[in-house]
């Protein structure tokens, strides 16, 4: 294949990646972190990811921002892997920053990246009674994920979930989880200070016969779709909603995906606009 046949996208990834090696071969900081943070420094940082395995743009969290682009290097066949904002992700080298892993990455300016908590399987329950709500024609227990206070507008701390028990009709335990996790804590969880991003933030008419969302799962990808506007609170709210939203769904053993969309059928949370939740979904 001579250049001149490369797509568009093929050659702005050749671009991309022989700009950002140029970068990482003349200036490297080794970047200063604890297991809870690291300061970035203008230009390419030498990092070792301490925080959870998660998706690059949950993980990145407020740092999406100002991180430009991400470098991880294969030593068993010598090769390198590149996540960058301006790339579709069908060109999308790295899909996840993996814990305990060293990256190049690449900053726009100087920032502290806060890590979400290392082990995303410690969860913790709400409230040491384990509370639980009841519903008409219960027959299954589930657990909603929940947080153990208020998000504040910005802050540089992890955002830890914690469980309760929900009991729901058996006859579709999947959208009773999600029904249970929009209600939010009980009264006394509330003043236990136990938090949900998800409570009254739904507004306007639904434009499903009175129903909150609509959920299908086909072959493992729970695709939940709201029927109201959900107006966002920026990127550390909209991460925490998603971590609710996911750890919720995914205790199901028939889901290995979810993907959460806005009333219009966008991916709720993409701040790139390029609806990458909806990526191998069906």
């Amino acid at each position: 294949m001579t250049s001149a046949s490369w797509s568009l996208p093929a050659r702005l990834a050749a671009t991309a990646a022989a700009v950002v090696l140029l970068m990482l071969l003349l200036r490297t900081a080794t970047a200063e972190h604890n297991p809870q943070s690291v300061d970035l420094v203008p230009g390419s940082n030498l990092v070792t990811y301490d925080g959870a395995t998660l998706p690059v743009w949950i993980a990145l969290g407020e740092a999406i921002i100002d991180v430009d682009a991400i470098w991880s290097f294969n030593a068993a066949d010598q090769s390198w892997a590149l996540w960058a904002r301006p790339l579709p992700p069908s060109l999308q080298g790295i899909t996840e920053l993996e814990h305990g892993r060293p990256y190049f990455v690449i900053a726009a300016r100087a920032l502290t990246w806060n890590f979400f908590d290392s082990d995303p399987l410690a969860i913790t329950a709400c409230v040491a009674n384990g509370l639980t709500a009841s519903a008409q024609a219960a027959e299954t227990t589930v657990t909603v994920f929940f947080l153990h206070a208020a998000v504040p507008f910005a802050t540089s701390l992890p955002l830890p979930l914690c469980t309760a028990e929900r009991s729901v009709s058996s006859a579709d335990p999947v959208s009773g989880a999600v029904t249970a996790l929009l209600a939010g804590p009980t009264a006394q969880e509330a003043q236990a200070n136990v938090f949900s991003t998800w409570t009254d933030v739904g507004t306007g008419e639904s434009n499903c016969d009175g129903a909150d969302f609509t959920l299908a799962v086909t072959d493992g990808t729970a695709t939940i779709q709201f029927c109201r506007s959900f107006p966002l609170g920026g990127v550390i709210t909209d991460a925490a909603m998603g971590r609710q939203m996911d750890a919720t769904l995914l205790q199901f053993s028939e889901i290995t995906k979810v993907a959460i969309l806005d009333v219009f059928g966008n991916c709720m949370f993409d701040l790139s606009g390029l609806n990458r939740c909806l990526d191998g979904a069906t």
